[in-house]
């Protein structure tokens, strides 16, 4: 018998399975480059291709609703952890996939998201070339699109 995992629309990150905040569980084969079916909903799984660019470092994320860009590997929901940059929030930034693409919004975190050099106060729709900058982090969209 499969244990059931709780997340919050999205991947567990320790145990990288997917689930939701009801208590379904799914694995990632059984997801991968599907779309995921709850109820009458569905949800596509959206793939996001970031690299730092002082690091040089590259990250290629799946997420289903949304991805959290924050400090703290413990915090609930975040996915994309940057522990190196204490400018950083634990819960810094959110980007949605949604009907017309993704887009980006700040969590009210002390030092604020930008995206191209402008300060994001509600949110604001990505696009590949965009320039992403949470604390002293700059990350740029190579490229996303949907998995299904």
């Amino acid at each position: 018998m499969q244990k059931k995992v709780i997340v919050s629309n999205g991947v567990n990150v320790r145990t990288k399975m997917y689930g939701s905040s009801n208590g379904d569980f799914f694995s990632m084969a059984e997801l991968h480059g599907r779309t995921l079916h709850r109820g009458i909903r569905s949800h596509s799984i959206w793939s996001i291709t970031l690299t730092d660019m002082k690091r040089k470092k590259r990250y290629t994320l799946d997420f289903s609703l949304k991805l959290i860009i924050g400090r703290d590997p413990d915090a609930q929901g975040v996915k994309l952890c940057l522990p190196m940059d204490s400018m950083v929030s634990k819960n810094h930034a959110m980007i949605m996939g949604g009907e017309n693409g993704i887009s980006i919004s700040d969590l009210n975190s002390r030092n604020h998201t930008y995206l191209n050099g402008q300060r994001v106060k509600d949110s604001a729709k990505l696009k590949p070339g965009d320039i992403i900058k949470v604390g002293m982090t700059k990350l740029m969209i190579e490229a996303y699109g949907r998995k299904d």
